[in-house]
């Protein structure tokens, strides 16, 4: 059956954050989903860290180190889902980030682009939440009138945050 969701996850020298990274994903509270990790040409341990995991939805794939953009690729050619999720190794999810996608799914059917809002976590201290001129930061949802009006001074797309339609 094919699932709702890829989560594309394009590794490379991420030994120290991959498994925290992977942890995010299982962790979801919406679980229709695989797990593709592109393995960009990695010298360090994060291949076997990554192989440590067993869960079935999860597929490795290793390549030559051809940079993020062709690792993502990759992962769409590979992706059997409805809509893709890409996730920066390095990155981390809260529980709920994929339900919250679906929720946006099922109220926009129309948009090209889902994305929920996001934090930048630099430590316990230092967290940053992303200002969005003229859109309100907290319970807001709906279609923004002006992408490219809403990206200055923050990015309305922050890669770890958004889902898209794959092509038929």
């Amino acid at each position: 059956m094919q699932p709702i969701f890829s989560i594309i996850i394009p590794l490379y020298n991420k030994e120290k954050a991959i498994e925290k990274t992977l942890k995010s994903v299982f962790h979801q509270s919406f679980t229709d989903y695989e797990v593709l990790v592109i393995n960009d040409g990695s010298t360090d341990k994060s291949e076997e860290k990554v192989k440590r995991f067993s869960d079935e939805r999860l597929r490795l794939i290793s390549t030559e180190n051809k940079g993020v953009s062709q690792a993502r690729n990759l992962g769409i050619n590979e992706a059997k889902g409805k809509l893709i999720a890409f996730l920066d190794a390095d990155d981390y999810w809260f529980p709920n980030h994929l339900e919250k996608l679906v929720e946006l799914h099922q109220k926009f059917p129309e948009a090209g682009l889902l994305a929920t809002n996001y934090q930048f976590y630099y430590s316990d201290k230092k967290i940053i939440q992303p200002i969005f001129e003229g859109i309100p930061n907290k319970k807001w949802s709906g279609l923004v009138p002006d992408f490219f009006h809403y990206e200055i001074p923050n990015c309305l797309d922050e890669c770890s945050c958004c889902a898209q339609k794959c092509a038929s």
